[in-house]
C-alpha cells in the first residue's frame, strides 16, 4: 500500500518543523555571552570532572599600557592522562592566588574530553599555597 503525496508532505514538514525546534531550543540553552560560557564550562568540569596531578609550566602577568584593560594572570599549565600529555592556558583574576614555573597543581578534567581542563574555578582550586 502506497501513502498518497499529502502524507509523505505532512511527515516531511514535521520532520522539518521537529528540526527546527530541536535548533530553538539548542540555541535558547547556549548563552551568547562568553564570559557566561566558560562559568558554565567551568561549573560542569566542577560537577563531573576528574582529578589529576599537572605542572605550572608559566605565568604570564598582565601588560601595563596605557589605555588597555588590565586582565588577570595567564597561566600555562601541563598534565598527562593515559600517556597523552595536554597543555593548557587559563587567565586567572585572583592577583593573590601564589603561582609558581615549576609548581605542581591539581587540574580538574573532563573524562569524555580530557582537552577540557581547568586549574582554578570556584570553589575549586588546584593551586596548593
Amino acid at each position: 500500500m502506497r501513502l498518497p503525496l499529502a502524507h509523505w508532505r505532512v511527515v516531511g514538514l514535521l520532520g522539518l518543523a521537529g528540526a527546527a525546534g530541536a535548533l530553538a531550543l539548542l540555541r535558547a540553552r547556549t548563552p551568547a555571552d562568553p564570559l557566561q560560557r566558560e562559568r558554565e564550562r567551568q561549573r560542569r568540569l566542577g560537577r563531573i570532572g576528574r582529578i589529576v596531578e599537572g605542572t605550572i609550566v608559566e605565568v604570564i602577568e598582565p601588560a601595563e599600557g596605557a589605555g588597555e584593560r588590565r586582565g588577570g594572570r595567564w597561566v600555562v599549565y601541563r598534565y598527562t592522562i593515559a600517556g597523552v600529555t595536554y597543555e593548557a592556558a587559563q587567565e586567572i583574576a585572583d592577583p593573590v592566588l601564589p603561582l609558581l614555573s615549576g609548581q605542581t597543581a591539581s587540574v580538574r578534567y573532563d573524562p569524555a574530553n580530557p582537552g577540557n581542563s581547568i586549574l582554578v574555578a570556584d570553589p575549586f582550586s588546584g593551586v596548593r599555597a
